[in-house]
């Protein structure tokens, strides 16, 4: 539902007169509008030129009638052309004859697909969110957008407008059902049509053909639109309509996911490249999210954290909508409300709390600082620009009023806290806090927010950056490979460029017989590829120094940590650090978090702590900074069982030898 355009759509049809003085529909009021919701039906006519006529009313959501959902993109919201509606309190209530069509200013697009759709002798029933929806009230609204998640699992199906009909996207529907019956995994039993499936070969098809197919798959009106997602996902079929031409979605899913002849036929270079593998990209997420249940739940989250930054590229005018259109197909934000009365702000503090509440800890992970506008800044202005000469003006500046543990969501950098970092979409490969036995050993209780919006919050203090190495900028004539090359040989620690390096250990390695090259190494790389951790056998193969020295390609993963740096705590811990990390700033491991955090004290405060970021710590990602406190909590009740917990992490704090690796609370403000 798109808001912005909504309200200028209503102010138009308020100013606006059809045949006489402006009408407006007085709907009958839903008893229960969480329960309850309006169709839509829409008259037959044999003569595609007539008006068109519709009556809506009110029907419960049990029993479920037999109606199609209608999804489509509103269009300009002062394009519009009037249609004749009806307004009934029931289904097949009897209606006086004196009860007149009211006419009603529709989008034009929504017109033509109601035209298109129009049976020639029998009632079609439709749910349609313009029309069905009173949206003139605000909190009918909310409450319908609650529900729509249920409208769209109980209709018959989904019916995916594109636009009037297209002799391109007709041609490119059948050239699908060609290829179903031609495909590299056989016809799709699932993909149904009228249209009588034709098998043939690649080579018999034209140049035009390829061109055709290449309109329908990068036809920009609806692949990024938000509210898609939950009609593609939850509709149990979904049926894309060009004009009176008709294709299952199943057919295009399956060209699109098994026929890699088929992509390859369709010629596409730069822009028109990246925007193909976008929409597959995008397809193939909704396939995933279309699996039950049961096959699905052990392959990643559907919380609300996860399953928001898995969509936050598809298109709101109104960046409420990010979060409202993936309620439905979430594990844990079904319950939180929906108010368009609300702010960004008020919904960031709504989507902080729902994500904690069920103890997602992640969420501190994309804390939103930097990460884009660092990465636009140095492709933007090289070194040696009047724009580029000091670190500070690399940095995007924060927003004093708002909490540093809370996105803000209405800030578009958000969208760099999805791809940057140890964290994509709220998944990390990382397992910082341990096992849940630790955890327990620990006795530690769940985060808590405080009335003043701060966040008081258990965790295992790692040690504090001693350490920071500065950021480089590209200049001129560097390409980033000569940037990557100068920086990780510039960064390495003095023990890692001795002749003996290799046999010198790494005193916090999670293995005992590590060096402090191969420690350096991982920890530049942060232990990983760009979509797994390194393995024993990535280890054995790799010649990092070789490679570096030889001016090796930047690996994938440091695409994500732009700007980020090298440094080392005061305990010798090696660590990949947030551009705005400084000498003295708090690393800690949450409980329940996935990777180390850093934590800047406010003003010398112990007690009262900024989030700047995300920190990669070698030694600490899998585990073992929590299994190192439990050690050191069970080293001080073996020497004074009669000491509170709270007494042993102050004396632990204060130890000359044991200043790492202690349990704290933590204020964020």
């Amino acid at each position: 539902m798109d808001l912005q355009r909504l309200t200028l759509f209503q102010s138009h049809v308020a100013n606006t007169a059809v045949n006489g003085p402006t009408i407006n529909l007085n709907y009958p009021k839903l008893e229960n509008a969480d329960r309850q919701f309006r169709m839509l039906v829409l008259k037959p006519s044999g003569d595609f030129s007539t008006d068109i006529k519709c009556h809506i009313h009110n029907r419960s959501q049990n029993p479920n009638p037999a109606y199609e959902a209608l999804s489509y993109r509103w269009g300009d919201p002062k394009d519009t052309t009037p249609i004749h509606v009806r307004l009934t309190e029931h289904q097949g209530e009897k209606e006086a004859d004196e009860a007149p069509y009211l006419p009603w200013p529709v989008t034009r697009n929504l017109e033509q697909a109601l035209r298109a759709l129009r049976l020639p002798d029998t009632d079609r029933l439709l749910w349609v969110d313009a029309l069905c929806i009173n949206q003139n009230d605000d909190v009918e609204r909310g409450k319908q957008v609650r529900i729509m998640g249920q409208i769209y699992q109980n209709c018959v199906r989904d019916l995916l407008w594109l636009g009037p009909e297209n002799v391109q996207i007709s041609r490119a529907m059948r050239l699908i059902l060609k290829i179903q019956g031609h495909g590299e995994s056989g016809h799709n039993k699932t993909c149904r049509s009228t249209v009588e499936t034709e098998s043939t070969t690649f080579s018999a098809f034209s140049d035009q053909d390829w061109d055709d197919l290449k309109r329908l798959i990068m036809h920009p009106i609806e692949w990024g639109r938000v509210w898609i997602i939950q009609e593609l996902i939850l509709s149990p079929e979904f049926t894309l309509v060009c004009g009176k031409d008709t294709l299952d979605w199943s057919c295009i899913d399956s060209v699109l996911n098994n026929n890699r002849d088929v992509l390859r036929k369709i010629d596409l270079q730069g822009p028109e490249l990246g925007m193909l593998l976008e929409v597959i990209s995008k397809v193939s997420t909704i396939r995933v999210y279309r699996m039950p249940p049961e096959i699905t739940n052990h392959l990643f989250s559907k919380s609300l954290l996860t399953t928001f930054f898995f969509f936050l590229d598809w298109e709101a005018t109104d960046g409420r909508d990010k979060v409202y259109a993936v309620l439905s197909l979430t594990t844990d934000g079904k319950n939180m409300s929906v108010d368009y009365q609300n702010t960004m702000d008020q919904l960031s503090i709504d989507f902080a709390k729902t994500c904690l509440a069920q103890g997602n800890v992640r969420l501190l992970s994309h804390n939103t600082t930097y990460c884009v506008a660092k990465t636009q800044y140095l492709k933007q202005h090289p070194s040696g620009s009047e724009y580029s000469t000091t670190e500070q003006e690399l940095l995007v500046p924060r927003r004093k009023d708002w909490p540093t543990w809370i996105p803000d969501l209405s800030d578009d950098i958000i969208k760099g806290a999805k791809i940057s970092g140890l964290s994509v979409a709220g998944v990390s490969k990382y397992n910082a806090c341990g096992t849940v036995e630790s955890m327990k050993a620990l006795q530690v209780s769940q985060c808590r927010i405080t009335p003043s919006l701060g966040l008081l919050m258990g965790g295992v203090f790692v040690d504090s950056v001693a350490l920071v190495n500065p950021i480089t900028l590209v200049s001129d004539n560097e390409t980033p490979r000569d940037r990557w090359t100068r920086d990780v040989l510039a960064w390495a620690p003095p023990e890692t460029k001795q002749h003996n390096a290799i046999l010198q250990l790494y005193p916090w390695s999670d293995s005992q017989h590590e060096s402090v090259v191969s420690a350096y190494w991982r920890t530049i790389v942060t232990d990983r590829r760009a979509d797994k951790r390194l393995n024993a056998e990535d280890l054995r193969q790799t010649k990092w120094y070789t490679d570096v020295s030889e001016g090796s390609d930047i690996p994938k993963e440091n695409m994500l940590l732009v700007g980020w740096r090298f440094g080392k705590t005061a305990a010798g811990l090696y660590c990949m650090l947030p551009p705005q990390s400084k000498v003295g700033d708090t690393i800690c491991v949450p409980l329940g978090g996935q990777v180390p955090l850093l934590l800047r004290p406010q003003n010398g405060d112990d007690e009262l702590y900024d989030l700047i970021g995300e920190a990669y710590v070698h030694g600490v990602m899998d585990g073992m900074g929590i299994l190192r406190a439990v050690a050191n909590m069970s080293r001080m009740l073996q020497a004074d069982p009669n000491h509170d917990y709270e007494h042993m992490a102050t004396k632990l704090q204060h130890e000359t030898m044991g200043t790492q690796f202690y349990m704290k609370t933590f204020h964020i403000v």
